[in-house]
């Protein structure tokens, strides 16, 4: 009874961790409300209802969204590929599981952009490449991930949060990315520390105008090799992208707009030595996301530290002192 009761109250998709423009979006779409051309030829505002991209089927919701060759391209190289996926026929249901889901940021930020780029076909003749789709999509999502990645549906508590040493002769990776616009210039960068937090080596670079998932991975590229390049063989990597860990551990979709530096990370995976991947909050990154933002803001390809910048030596005097940071 409290699970009908939630449905028929939409509790369930207000609490979506989601921005609120996504909420409506979704809302609307679960009323059967979205004007598709079948809605507007149902409602009689146009003369007929076939699909504006593929030209063969009525463009409903669902053909929108999901079935179009177009869009069923996207859904297939963001690594929905389970034919059940498909099979579903009712909107409620197929929104529902989507938004519930382990992979609901990916999928919410799917069903935006694939909509956006058929309303730029129809209202302003603009055609939008699958591949420049796709990278909305996973910008969307990674930006997603964290903000609203860790919220709660119920009371959002304080969190405290410090550096993760690790016990042992580990050495940490801390690696992150920085991008100022989104598309926009665009870095990455890394430090290696031992588990004490004694300072091994940093690093940094730009790549131009680049997305954050971008240098979220190159981050962890050049943080492994430079790793494997100094003849350390038993690391763990932290990344305050959880979307980027996400994708190194499935398997690489050829068709992914990544795919070659995903690839390449998990070449270097396969090595014989032991390498860990964890998640960290942002706040347990300071180090890294300092050196990131260096590599954003600068001209250089590659700037290796062999001591720590002055900037950085109160963080990691904060990171192996393990001061706690509060995070909502």
């Amino acid at each position: 009874m409290a699970e009908i009761d939630e449905l028929s109250s939409w509790k369930w998709l207000w609490r979506i961790p989601a921005p609120e423009k996504f909420k409506f979006f979704y809302w609307t779409a679960c009323h059967n409300s979205l004007p598709t051309r079948t809605m507007l030829h149902k409602r009689g505002m146009l003369n007929y209802d076939i699909c504006p991209r593929c030209t063969t089927c009525p463009e409903s919701i669902l053909h929108c969204l999901r079935d179009c060759p177009f869009s069923r391209k996207i859904w297939l190289s963001i690594g929905f590929e389970n034919i059940n996926f498909f099979m579903e026929q009712n909107i409620f249901t197929w929104i529902r599981r989507g938004t519930t889901s382990g992979n609901k940021q990916m999928f919410m930020a799917a069903y935006w952009w694939i909509w956006r780029a058929r309303n730029k076909l129809c209202l302003a003749n603009e055609i939008t490449p699958a591949a420049a789709v796709k990278i909305q999509i996973y910008n969307s999502a990674s930006i997603n991930s964290k903000v609203f990645g860790h919220q709660s549906t119920d009371v959002i508590t304080e969190q405290w949060v410090s550096w993760h040493p690790e016990e042992g002769t580990a050495v940490i990776i801390n690696v992150d990315g920085s991008s100022l616009g989104n598309p926009g210039p665009s870095g990455f960068g890394g430090v290696l520390r031992h588990s004490n937090g004694k300072w091994i080596y940093g690093f940094a670079g730009t790549v131009g105008i680049s997305t954050i998932l971008h240098v979220e991975l190159l981050a962890i590229y050049h943080g492994l090799k430079v790793a494997w390049d100094q003849g350390y063989r038993n690391i763990v990597c932290y990344s305050d992208s959880t979307l980027s860990i996400q994708l190194i551990g499935r398997d690489v979709n050829p068709w992914h707009h990544y795919a070659s530096i995903l690839t390449n990370i998990r070449d270097l995976v396969k090595r014989n030595w032991s390498i860990g991947f964890k998640h960290t909050k942002r706040e347990a990154n300071a180090v890294a996301d300092l050196l990131a933002k260096a590599g954003a803001a600068g001209t250089d390809a590659w700037t290796e530290f062999r001591e720590p910048p002055p900037a950085a030596i109160p963080l990691l005097q904060a990171d192996a002192a393990r001061v706690m940071f509060a995070r909502i």
